[in-house]
């Protein structure tokens, strides 16, 4: 994908990683383009975005019932989101859990943040279900205001873009 919009041979799509972990084109490839993009996979399955100008993160998983909801939620998440989450029904807890933990993800991979910055963005949804922009409150951590949207899924899974322009998003796709 990135070679067709790079328009180069996908051999010579060359990567590197920052100190964090995030993917990012070699400095030659950077220089001929403006072309970001986020990769996430799970359980055998892909999102990637790419984007053009703008750093851009993604994340994607599927909502297993078999982790500690409760314990995750309250070491990870702000006061707020973790009492959210402890509303919901037994069976919708993880759902709610994954919904937030892909929003915060896609954004500190969006800043190219670890995961040691979960407590420093807090996430409010306005409305349930995909393709849903989501309030968020960020912590002195990050550099720029980004928003987040929500994407449509299959049934189980959860995904979210992050960027500072959404409407500047390339492409985001499912493999």
């Amino acid at each position: 994908m990135l070679s067709r919009y790079l328009g180069v041979n996908p051999n010579m799509v060359a990567l590197d990683r920052s100190a964090t972990g995030k993917p990012f084109l070699t400095r030659e490839l950077r220089e001929k383009s403006s072309i970001t993009f986020n990769l996430s996979h799970a359980h055998d399955r892909a999102l990637i975005a790419v984007s053009n100008a703008q750093e851009v993160g993604v994340d994607l998983e599927f909502a297993r019932s078999d982790i500690e909801v409760a314990n995750l939620s309250k070491r990870f998440f702000t006061l707020s989101e973790h009492t959210t989450i402890m509303q919901e029904t037994e069976e919708q807890r993880a759902t709610k859990f994954f919904r937030y933990w892909v929003a915060k993800e896609a954004l500190l991979k969006a800043q190219g943040i670890g995961l040691g910055g979960l407590p420093d963005c807090e996430i409010f949804f306005e409305a349930e279900g995909a393709d849903t922009d989501v309030r968020t409150r960020l912590g002195a951590q990050f550099s720029t205001t980004l928003r987040v949207r929500l994407l449509s899924c299959e049934k189980g899974w959860e995904a979210a873009v992050a960027a500072q322009r959404l409407d500047a998003i390339t492409q985001c796709g499912f493999e």
